[in-house]
C-alpha cells in the first residue's frame, strides 16, 4: 500500500484514503476522502461522518476534478462550520 492509502479495490479501481478522526463541536466525527473511478471522469469525494448519540450525519461533497476539490475546500469548510446539531 502507498502511504495514506486505506483501501484500493482492484476490481473497481476505487480508492479510500485520508481517514481522520476529529471533533465537530462536542461530537465525534470522521473525515475521509474517496475516489470513485467512474467513466468518463473520476469522482473525488470528501466525506464527514458526525456521531450524535445513535444518529450519524453524513455530509459530503464531490466533484470530477482534484483541482476543484482543492479550490473549493475552504468553501466547503465554511458550509460545514455552519452546520449545527440541535440536541
Amino acid at each position: 500500500k502507498q502511504p495514506g492509502l486505506v483501501s484500493y479495490d482492484t476490481g473497481t479501481k476505487d480508492i479510500l484514503t485520508k481517514v481522520s478522526n476529529l471533533s465537530f463541536g462536542k461530537h465525534e466525527a470522521v473525515q475521509y476522502t474517496y475516489i470513485h473511478a467512474s467513466e468518463p471522469y473520476p469522482e473525488y469525494q470528501t466525506h464527514y461522518l458526525i456521531k450524535n448519540g445513535d444518529t450519524v450525519y453524513h455530509l459530503f461533497f464531490k466533484t470530477h476534478s482534484q483541482e476543484v476539490v482543492e479550490r473549493n475546500t475552504p468553501l466547503f469548510q465554511k458550509m460545514l462550520d455552519s452546520f449545527r446539531i440541535l440536541d
